[in-house]
């Protein structure tokens, strides 16, 4: 089930930028470009940082900090157990869905953009 909502995604997306390219006005593409990129940051950077925080708190709990722990922490999820592996998992998770709001803001301004320079604003 999961692979399908994997595939079916993207040809989703790609049918919703295309209604949104032929009703909405470049105007509102590019004010809600920015206010989802906004939005994500204002909540997935402080969830990210924290994830960060969380993480190394239950890995000194356990012993010294592995070498490299900060540039690859997903990899130090292994040496967790279950409950300490929930509990950071959770703002691993919000940390990415704020990720994932940025890229989509951000994609949505380069569809702004794009639908802007073919229209002849550039020009």
């Amino acid at each position: 089930m999961g692979e399908l909502v994997v595939a079916l995604a993207p040809i989703l997306l790609l049918a919703l930028i295309s209604i949104a390219a032929s009703y909405v006005p470049l105007s509102y593409l590019a004010v809600g470009s920015l206010g989802l990129v906004a939005l994500g940051s204002l909540f997935g950077l402080p969830c990210g940082l924290w994830y960060h925080v969380v993480l190394r708190r239950e890995l000194l709990a356990r012993g010294p900090l592995p070498r490299g722990w900060l540039w690859q922490p997903t990899h130090q999820h292994a040496l967790l157990d279950e409950p300490a592996r929930q509990r950071v998992r959770r703002w691993f998770v919000l940390g990415a869905v704020g990720f994932v709001v940025i890229v989509l803001g951000a994609l949505l301004g380069v569809l702004a953009l794009a639908l802007w320079y073919r229209s002849g604003g550039a020009g």
